[in-house]
């Protein structure tokens, strides 16, 4: 594969998962199923096309980093339903 392609690959990748880091840092990620979605098939398209001891490396290294982020969605807290105020009666 050629090098440029991969590399942005790789980036946009790093990007999600960058981004998804620091949605877990507040405990809040919006649609994490999508975006390791996005992730995982950019990882698949590259793991297909890499050459090369590094870039399969690097495509290795991608499946970890995303399994981790798995794991770390997994323990956030599940976000409570708000709850309805009542009015009092007088």
């Amino acid at each position: 594969m050629k090098m440029e392609k991969f590399r942005k690959g790789r980036e946009e990748v790093e990007k999600i998962i960058g981004g998804m880091e620091e949605e877990i840092k507040v405990k809040f990620v919006l649609e994490p199923e999508k975006k390791i979605g996005q992730a995982q098939e950019l990882v698949d398209e590259l793991a297909k096309e890499a050459t090369g001891e590094i870039q399969e490396r690097s495509v290795s290294n991608m499946n970890m980093n995303i399994n981790t982020l798995k794991g770390k969605i997994d323990k956030l807290p599940a976000k409570k339903k708000p709850v309805k105020k009542r009015a009092k009666k007088k």
